[in-house]
Order: structure tokens, then C-alpha cells, then sequence
């Protein structure tokens, strides 16, 4: 396998690389350094199957962080939002006070 190949490789074709390196270590005739490398070989493609898997895992979980961090900054501006809404709230509760106030004290004046 040339490493352009090995690069446009699918899962499933790394998964039978490997799986025929690891049969051809089991085979008769090859000897224990044969089987080594047999087995170092399929080691290699499992390997890359594992770190192509997890390179996904991070992406996904990159992608969640920054939804996380959206629905944060979505929640904080709601906050002052509704903070606004309940400074603008009581100010005109202190204006109706005021006008009550006003109201009462003019009506106590003979």
C-alpha cells in the first residue's frame, strides 16, 4: 500500500490490512521474527483505524463545546435583557409612587 492509498484508505479497508498482516503472523513457515513484523504491521493499521476514530470523537466534542458556548452567551444576554426589563420596571413603579405621593399630599393641603 503506497502512502497515497494509505491515506485515501476507508476504515474497512485499514481494518482488512490489518486483519491480513495479523493472519499471515499465525501462518506456518514465516518464524517468530516474520510474525513480529506480521503483527507490528497490523499493529500500524489498527493503530491509524483507532486515531482516525478518536479524530472524529474530537470534532464532535469540539463542535458540542461550541454550542455550549453559544447557549451561554444566549442565556447571558436573556439575563440582561430581563434585567433591563426589571430596572425599567421599577422605575416606573417609583413614578407611580411618586405621582400617588404627590396626589395624596396635595389633597392633605386645605
Amino acid at each position: 500500500m503506497t502512502f497515497e492509498e494509505f491515506e485515501k484508505a476507508s476504515p474497512r479497508e485499514l481494518q482488512q490490512a490489518a486483519k491480513t498482516f495479523f493472519n499471515a503472523a499465525d501462518e506456518h513457515g514465516v518464524g517468530w521474527i516474520g510474525a513480529a513484523a506480521s503483527l507490528l504491521q497490523s499493529q500500524f493499521y489498527m493503530a491509524e483505524i483507532a486515531r482516525r476514530e478518536n479524530n472524529n470523537d474530537s470534532r464532535k466534542s469540539h463542535r458540542m463545546e461550541r454550542i455550549i458556548i453559544w447557549l451561554i452567551v444566549f442565556e447571558l444576554l436573556l439575563a440582561a435583557v430581563a434585567l433591563w426589563l426589571d430596572v425599567q420596571g421599577g422605575r416606573e413603579e417609583i413614578r407611580a409612587l411618586s405621582r400617588i405621593e404627590h396626589a395624596i399630599a396635595a389633597r392633605q393641603k386645605p
